[in-house]
């Protein structure tokens, strides 16, 4: 009884709030992680860097939920043909969109001297991941998911491949 009140809370009447302390976790926590694949025991992690991550996180999550919420609305259902239109959508607007404020929010989070370098190695897989995972991603989060986990699941996704 006490899960169905978290859930009707956390995934009804405060979605928004949810997906983006989502996005904003999972932001950092991919960040987090990929810090530890990339250093050695003897680095320290980087705290500002893992900040930024989590503000980027904050800044995306709101206009995705509005997205899913509108792409749910105008295109309704799972079908073959709501989710195509769905997908190819995702694919040609909110895919570029979401790299380009990843990049210009990491740009003005961080100084000049260190943005060439962060940037190159973040571009691989975020770009990596538009192009290559998004479209299998999309089809599969259509059609599977609920369309309040939506978030959940992009972010997690995002997580997984950042790492990988």
């Amino acid at each position: 009884m006490a899960w169905r009140l978290v859930y009707d809370t956390l995934f009804s009447r405060y979605l928004l709030f949810t997906n983006t302390v989502v996005s904003c976790g999972l932001e950092a926590l991919g960040d987090l992680l990929v810090q530890k694949y990339e250093k050695n025991s003897e680095q320290e992690i980087d705290w500002a860097r893992t900040k930024r991550m989590a503000v980027i996180g904050f800044i995306l999550g709101p206009p995705e939920h509005y997205w899913f919420k509108f792409l749910d609305k105008r295109y309704p259902g799972r079908g073959v043909v709501s989710v195509f239109k769905k997908v190819t959508l995702d694919e040609v607007i909110n895919g570029p969109a979401c790299v380009i404020v990843f990049f210009l929010g990491f740009k003005l989070l961080l100084c000049a001297s260190s943005f060439k370098s962060d940037v190159h190695q973040c571009s691989v897989s975020r770009m990596g991941h538009v192009f290559i995972l998004l479209p299998t991603q999309e089809i599969l989060k259509l059609i599977n998911s609920l369309t309040n986990f939506i978030i959940i699941y992009v972010q997690i996704i995002y997580c997984t491949f950042t790492i990988l």
